[in-house]
C-alpha cells in the first residue's frame, strides 16, 4: 500500500507540474494567453507507456486541472460588444503541451508547496488557475454574438496574479522551462466516423530509426537559429477559418494568429497507418503563417538571423509525379504549363491569374477526393468539394477573386464560368492522369513529395544550412540560393527515379518568389508578388540598394527587432558580414561569411 501511495503522489506532483509549467510558459508569451488543453482522460498525450508521452503525465492530469478552476455555475448573457470582446479574448491561446519539464529546484519547491495545499482539501478552486472557457463538444455561439464567435472546443486557463506573484518569488526565470523533445515520427490512424485522426503506437524499425536520427539533427540546426518577421505585429493578425458542427454544417471560426518564435520544432506525419501515405513535415511558425493577399504575404518577409530569405517551389508537382506513374517524363512530353486550359486563355492577367489558382485548388481537392460513383456523379461531387474549398479560400471575396465562377450550368455562359465545365476542360487538358482524380491518391503523393523535401533538408542540414521547409517549398537566406537550387533539383530526380526506374535524369521546373523589396510597409503593399523560373540572380547582385536595405543590422529599426538580434548576435549567433572585395576580384565570385562560419559563392 505504502508503494501505491509513493506512486500516486510522484504521479501527482508530475501532473502538476507540468500544468504549473505550461501555465508559467504562456504567461511569458504574454499575460493574457490562455492555455488550450484537452479535458478528456483518453487523449493520447495522457496514455501511460506512449511514445507520446515523453514525460510520463497520467490520465488524472484533467482531474487537477478540475480541482484547481472554478466550474462556471451561471449563465451569463452578454451584449453583442461583450461577446466579440470575449471572443478576442479566448483567441490569444497557445496548446497546452505535455512535452515540458525542469529539474529546477525553485521550481520543485513550488510545486511542492501547491500539491501540499491541493491534497490538503484546503479551498484554492479559482486561487491559482483562471478559467476563460469550458470546452465544448461542438461549436456552439457565444451569447450576443455576431456571426464567427463561438465557445472554444478546448477548455482555456491561465495563470492568475495570485499564481504570477508566486513564480516571481520563488525565482523562476525562462531558461529554467525545458521543451522535452517529443516523438517526431508520428504515425496517425485512418480518419474516424468523426473524420478525427489520432496517433497510434508503432513498433521502431531500421527505417523510422533513420528519419528520427536525420530529423533530430534538421531540428539540432533550427533551435540554435534565429528566426523571425520583423514586422509582424505583437497583437497578431484576425483571421477566419470553416469547420463542421456536429451536423456536418459548415461555420467560420474567428480567430487570432499570434508569431511563436520558439516554435521551430518539425515532425513528419504518416497517415491512414501506413508508412506509404503522408510523412511531410509539419511544425514550425512559418507553416502556419497568413500568406495571401488579403492578410498579406508574411513569409515573404521571414529572417534567418540577418538575412532575408528566398522562397521556391516546385512547379506543377503532383501533376509531374502522376504523369511520372504513368511513366512519362510531363516537362519532356508536354513543356506547357499544367494549368493552362486553351478554352480559358485571357489577355486579362488578372484574370489568368485567378483560372490558374482555381485549377491548383481543383487538383488538391480532387486527388484527395474518394468516390465510386459513375462519372456524372463523380464530376458533381468534385464540384460540390471545389466550390466548398472555394468558399474557405482566404483570398476569395464576393465578386472579387472568383465572383465569375458560377457553381451549376444555369446562368448563360457570358454571365460566368462554370465550375462543372472547367473540371471537363481540365480532365481533357490531362487524360493520361484522369483517372486519378477522386481516387484519394493525394496521401501517396504526399509520400513521394516528403521523400523530395527529406533529400533537400538532408543535404542542407549537413553543410550547416538552414531550410524551412512548407512541403513541397523551401525557403532559405537568400544568398545560399544557389545551393537549395541544386539540391531541389537532386532531390526531385532522385524521387522520381526511385519510384520509375525507367525515368532518368528527369528534371523539375521551379519557381522563386524574392524578398519584399521593403520593411516600412505591411507585405501586400510591397511590389507586385511574382513566381519567376529560369536562372536567379541573387538580389545584392541586381540591386544593391534593396540589398542593403534587406540585410539587417544593429542599426535597424523598429527597435525590439534591434535589440532581439543584437542579443542573439551578442550570445550564440556571430554577426553575419560580407568581405570587401579585394582588387582583382570579381563581383560573381564575391564570398560571404555567415553565422556558423559558413562559406558560399554566388555566381
Amino acid at each position: 500500500m505504502k508503494k501505491g501511495r509513493g506512486l500516486s503522489h510522484r504521479i501527482g506532483l508530475k501532473n502538476l507540474k507540468v500544468i504549473l509549467l505550461n501555465l508559467y510558459q504562456k504567461w511569458l508569451v504574454h499575460p493574457e494567453t490562455y492555455n488550450a488543453i484537452h479535458m478528456g482522460e483518453s487523449h493520447y498525450s495522457y496514455k501511460k507507456n506512449s511514445r507520446y508521452n515523453v514525460v510520463g503525465v497520467s490520465k488524472g492530469l484533467p482531474q487537477t486541472v478540475n480541482k484547481l478552476i472554478i466550474q462556471p455555475v451561471i449563465k451569463q448573457v452578454l451584449s453583442p460588444t461583450q461577446s466579440q470582446e470575449r471572443a478576442q479574448s479566448l483567441n490569444r491561446f497557445q496548446f497546452f503541451t505535455t512535452h515540458i519539464w525542469s529539474d529546477h529546484k525553485e521550481i520543485d519547491r513550488l510545486v511542492r508547496e501547491l500539491y501540499a495545499e491541493l491534497v490538503s482539501g484546503a479551498t484554492i478552486r479559482g486561487k491559482y488557475i483562471e478559467l476563460g472557457a469550458k470546452g465544448k463538444t461542438d461549436y456552439k455561439k457565444i451569447d450576443g454574438s455576431d456571426d464567427g464567435v463561438y465557445e472554444p472546443k478546448l477548455t482555456r486557463i491561465r495563470a492568475t496574479q495570485t499564481l504570477v506573484s508566486l513564480f516571481e518569488e520563488q525565482g523562476w526565470r525562462k531558461e529554467m522551462v525545458l521543451l522535452v523533445p517529443r516523438e517526431c515520427i508520428v504515425k496517425r490512424s485512418k480518419p474516424d466516423k468523426n473524420g478525427n485522426k489520432h496517433p497510434i503506437l508503432y513498433s521502431d524499425s531500421k527505417e523510422t530509426r533513420r528519419m528520427r536520427r536525420e530529423l533530430t539533427s534538421y531540428n539540432n540546426l533550427l533551435k540554435q537559429t534565429y528566426i523571425d518577421i520583423p514586422l509582424f505585429p505583437e497583437e497578431g493578425i484576425a483571421r477566419t477559418y470553416e469547420r463542421n458542427d456536429k451536423e456536418g454544417q459548415p461555420i467560420e471560426i474567428s480567430t487570432t494568429v499570434h508569431l511563436t518564435r520558439a516554435d521551430t520544432y518539425v515532425r513528419r506525419i504518416f497517415n491512414n497507418n501506413s508508412w506509404k501515405e503522408g510523412g511531410r513535415y509539419y511544425g514550425g511558425f512559418w507553416q502556419n503563417l497568413p500568406n495571401n493577399k488579403k492578410e498579406g504575404y508574411w513569409r515573404r518577409n521571414i529572417y534567418i538571423g540577418t538575412m532575408p530569405t528566398i522562397e521556391i517551389d516546385y512547379s506543377g508537382i503532383h501533376i509531374v509525379i502522376l504523369y511520372a506513374m504513368e511513366g512519362i517524363d510531363y516537362w519532356k512530353e508536354d513543356g506547357r504549363d499544367p494549368y493552362d486550359l486553351k478554352e480559358y486563355r485571357t489577355s486579362d492577367e488578372e484574370r489568368s491569374t485567378v483560372i490558374r489558382a482555381l485549377l491548383k485548388l481543383l487538383l488538391l481537392v480532387t486527388i484527395n477526393l474518394t468516390n465510386k460513383d459513375p462519372k456524372r456523379h463523380r464530376n458533381k461531387r468534385i464540384s460540390a468539394a471545389v466550390w466548398k474549398a472555394i468558399k474557405r479560400d482566404k483570398d476569395n471575396e464576393e465578386e472579387s477573386k472568383y465572383g465569375f465562377l458560377t457553381q451549376g450550368s444555369k446562368r448563360a455562359k457570358e454571365e460566368g464560368i462554370v465550375l462543372k465545365e472547367v473540371i471537363e476542360a481540365f480532365e481533357s487538358r490531362h487524360p493520361k492522369i484522369a483517372k486519378h482524380l477522386a481516387s484519394g491518391i493525394g496521401t501517396r503523393l504526399q509520400k513521394v513529395d516528403s521523400e523530395m523535401a527529406e533529400y533537400v533538408i538532408n543535404r542542407m542540414t549537413e553543410g550547416g544550412h538552414p531550410v524551412l521547409s512548407v512541403h513541397d517549398s523551401f525557403l532559405c537566406e537568400e544568398p545560399f540560393y544557389p545551393t537549395l537550387e541544386k539540391y531541389v533539383r537532386e532531390g526531385f530526380a532522385s524521387v522520381i527515379n526511385k519510384h520509375i526506374h525507367e525515368l532518368v535524369n528527369v528534371l523539375p521546373r521551379i519557381e522563386f518568389k524574392s524578398p519584399l523589396p521593403v520593411l516600412d510597409k505591411k507585405p501586400d503593399e510591397g511590389e507586385k508578388l511574382k513566381s519567376h523560373t529560369g536562372k536567379y540572380v541573387s538580389l545584392w547582385q541586381r540591386d544593391p540598394v534593396k540589398w542593403d536595405r534587406l540585410h539587417l543590422d544593429e542599426t535597424y529599426n523598429p527597435p525590439e527587432f534591434r535589440r532581439s538580434v543584437k542579443k542573439w548576435l551578442g550570445e550564440t549567433y556571430p554577426e553575419t558580414k560580407a568581405l570587401t572585395l579585394q582588387e582583382g576580384e570579381t563581383v560573381e565570385k564575391r564570398q560571404f561569411y555567415s553565422n556558423r562560419k559558413r562559406k558560399f559563392e554566388v555566381n
